[in-house]
């Protein structure tokens, strides 16, 4: 028996026929990519979903830079006993004292 006469065409290569249970593995690889693809494409179209996420991780981020320039302002504003640093104490009085001319400024004109 030759090749042709086999339903072969010279130079192929022959094809087995796959099993059920290799269609069935086929159909169940098939299922599970299918599954996969339509939950990222559901991911993909929760836009709303997507943008709460953005906001709570840069809203985390937020609070941790400024906890962090806190400490580092509280640091810079005090000794290491946890007292004032001179500059500090010098900004403060002069806050006070800008406040306080203000208020000044206000009442006397309103008193004019």
């Amino acid at each position: 028996m030759t090749a042709q006469d086999d339903g072969q065409v010279k130079g192929q290569a022959s094809t087995d026929k796959p099993t059920v249970e290799e269609l069935q593995a086929d159909v169940e690889r098939q299922r599970e990519q299918l599954a996969e693809t339509v939950e990222q494409l559901t991911a993909k179209a929760d836009v709303k979903g997507r943008a709460q996420a953005r906001l709570s991780d840069t809203t985390q981020q937020a609070r941790a830079r400024a906890a962090d320039l806190v400490a580092r302002g509280r640091d810079a504003a005090t000794t290491p006993e946890g007292r004032p640093t001179p500059v500090a104490l010098a900004t403060a009085a002069g806050l006070v004292t800008a406040v306080v001319v203000t208020v000044g400024l206000v009442v006397w004109r309103r008193r004019r």
